[in-house]
This record gives C-alpha cells, structure tokens and sequence, in this order.
C-alpha cells in the first residue's frame, strides 16, 4: 500500500479465478466502506480468466495491466499519473 494525501494506493496481483474473486470482493468492500483509494490490478495472464472474473474486476478496479509485462513498461508513469505526480 502507498498513500499520498489520505488517499491509498493498492497494489494486487491476480493469478486465476480464485484469486480475480478475492481482489473483487476486496474492492468491492473498500467501495462500501466509503475508502478513498485507488487499486491497480496486475494479473499474470488475464486471458486465462473466465468472463465473469474478468467482467468483474474490470468493473471495481481503477487500472490493470494484463500481464507482467505490462506493468513494467508503463507502471511507473501509470501511477504517477493517478497520483497526480510528475
């Protein structure tokens, strides 16, 4: 977790259904809680989900990244950005 102005940073990874079905219910009860926060999603290989985890995630989480890969390239420069920092 990082924070910047009383706003939270999650960082998860996501390998397979399980685990996409953790990190929704996670944000979904940070989203009931009225957290202000901002989560990002890193998965090992988000085609390996099924339709609904993937629907799900897609819906609760602010960032993802498709793969490893991903998240190294732009990751850096995604969060920044989110948190408002150049």
């Amino acid at each position: 977790t990082l924070s910047l102005d009383r706003r939270s940073f999650f960082l998860f990874g996501v390998r397979g259904n399980d685990r996409a079905n953790l990190v929704s219910i996670t944000l979904l009860e940070f989203t009931l809680a009225q957290l202000s926060y901002v989560s990002i999603v890193v998965h090992e290989d988000m085609t390996e989900l099924g339709t609904r985890e993937q629907t799900v995630l897609t819906r609760h989480a602010d960032k993802q990244y498709p793969n490893l890969d991903g998240f190294r390239e732009s990751g850096v420069q995604d969060l920044q950005r989110l948190a408002g920092v150049t």
